[in-house]
């Protein structure tokens, strides 16, 4: 029976996925998935949060109910749940509480009400869910379905049901653990120092406290609707560039960082204007935190800089640092440092960028083709979590619609940093001789007229993706007559992982056209 009522969410996602976009039987398929996930919470409604941050994909799962609009439990039912949980610790709620307020703010694993207490202090107490943990546990039974299915995949699709059904379950227990969140959030206060006026973080009640219940001061500010809606286009990048300097320390030089970017966990503040704006974080849900082994902050680290500074490095051995599977990634070890080059592209990219022009998926396709499945497969479970955490981070800032200098912030920490990660050996790597340099770093065009060279340019190696706009119109409409296809030359060179070698070597006349990569 449980099984039967995950199935009532599962099933539709799955049919949602295979309808054509946009059509009104997708929307209606979703719309149902909207309710269905509301009223489950748990996993589907977490599962929902995450889509939903996807509309071009999964339109109409933008409409998924959040913390206002989430059914709450009623208010009778409240009341009888709070004393139960206060009984179990030995407290009385009416010697503690005078006041609590009505309906509440629900989400996928609890409900926060604010309370008045008997020495006439405001707070907010979080709830654990009743029941959650069982719903959890129901929910993610549907793995049992997803391993058989998994019998009767492709080798290169297949990846441990089993292995990602355990770091959910652990993921949960983590974020259900109301003494590990009260630990975060007394470890975020260290980071609210090292920021001041822009990191806020809720202070935690001396004393009034439960193994399912938290009590904390309230955080006030601005919801991300608000500031998708109200705020200006300085202020946007301001935010941009304050959540992603946080986000990297948090990360990289704390090693404990926000692992659930869903809008509805912060709150935001603005004063000022010009050079005297002020943006500010409230960071109010911390039940789920990242805390990256040393060797994966190094790895990560040394990915993204060794780009930025041009410098070689051993992807093998990063790789290895993250848990990838080597023996699936040696189907596609030729292509890793492009694919590498193009998930990191707005830390390389020279100037202000806007993750709009940052096609992750197209480039990854473009790159991989079906063979994305070994990449994907892979991974470790327990990367699926860093990933989800840094997707989340991208996404909030993609819908600020502003371009920033993700470089120049990497820069302006990238000391601070380095010095802070743990200097550890990573692991050797089963992947040999993958390195950046592999990567061609230049584009030739040159153009010879009875073997004279009379144009020679060089670009970066990544114009070839443009090429078709480096060459005179009349020259390409003469490479289409004779059958030269360039978006297939170009298919072909990606598909390659862009390695030196040539690309168009084309000859009208007396002239040649030669196009090299180097």
């Amino acid at each position: 029976m449980a099984l039967l009522k995950q199935l009532k969410v599962a099933a539709p996602l799955i049919i949602s996925r295979a309808l054509k976009e946009d059509s009104p039987q997708r929307k209606r398929v979703n719309a149902f998935l909207v309710r269905q996930m509301g009223e489950n919470k748990g996993l589907w409604l977490k599962v929902g949060q995450m889509l939903s941050m996807h509309p071009e994909s999964w339109e109409g799962l933008e409409h998924l109910p959040d913390s206002g609009t989430i059914p709450c439990l009623p208010e009778e039912e409240i009341e009888t749940y709070l004393e139960k949980l206060l009984k179990v610790e030995g407290l009385k709620e009416d010697e503690l509480i005078t006041k609590v307020s009505y309906p509440g703010l629900a989400a996928s694993l609890s409900q926060v009400h604010k309370v008045k207490l008997s020495d006439g202090s405001d707070w907010m107490i979080k709830l654990k869910l009743p029941g959650i943990k069982e719903v959890i546990e129901d929910q993610l039974s549907l793995f049992g379905l997803l391993n058989k299915a998994q019998k009767i995949s492709p080798e290169k699709r297949k990846f441990s049901t089993t292995d990602y059904q355990a770091t959910l379950q652990h993921s949960f227990e983590v974020e259900l653990d109301y003494e590990q969140e009260r630990k975060n959030i007394k470890l975020m206060h260290d980071f609210k120092e090292r920021f001041k006026e822009s990191a806020e973080v809720s202070e935690l009640h001396p004393s009034f406290q439960g193994s399912d219940f938290i009590v904390m001061k309230e955080l006030s500010g601005e919801s991300w609707d608000d500031v998708l809606t109200k705020w200006t286009v300085e202020e946007k990048k301001e935010l941009a560039y304050v959540m992603m300097k946080q986000v990297l320390y948090q990360y990289f030089v704390r090693g404990h960082c926000q692992g659930d970017f869903h809008p509805g966990n912060f709150f935001f503040k603005r004063s000022g204007e010009g050079d005297n704006l002020l943006v500010s974080i409230g960071w109010i849900d911390l039940g789920q935190c990242l805390k990256p082994s040393s060797k994966e902050r190094l790895a990560l680290f040394l990915a993204i800089d060794s780009l930025i500074n041009k410098k070689n490095t051993d992807l093998g051995r990063l790789f290895a640092a993250w848990n990838f599977n080597g023996e699936k990634l040696a189907h596609i070890a030729d292509r890793l440092p492009l694919l590498l080059d193009k998930i990191f592209t707005p830390f390389t990219y020279p100037s202000a960028f806007s993750l709009k022009n940052w096609h992750l998926k197209k480039d990854i396709d473009s790159i991989l083709g079906d063979d994305r499945w070994w990449f994907r497969t892979a991974g470790s479970p327990d990367l699926f979590l860093s990933i989800r955490c840094w997707i989340g981070l991208f996404t909030m800032i993609e819908s600020l619609q502003v371009n920033i200098f993700f470089r120049g912030i990497w820069l302006e920490l990238e000391k601070e940093m380095e010095e802070a990660i743990p200097k550890v050996d990573l692991p050797l790597a089963t992947l040999k001789n993958i390195e950046y340099d592999d990567l061609a770093k230049i584009l030739k065009v040159q153009i010879f007229n009875e073997d004279v060279e009379k144009v020679c340019v060089q670009l970066p190696a990544r114009s070839l993706e443009h090429i078709d706009e480096l060459i005179a119109p009349e020259t390409l409409e003469e490479m289409r007559r004779v059958g030269i296809k360039l978006d297939s030359i170009i298919s072909e060179q990606l598909h390659k992982g862009l390695k030196p070698g040539n690309v168009v070597d084309f000859n009208e006349g007396k002239k040649r056209y030669l196009v090299t990569l180097l």
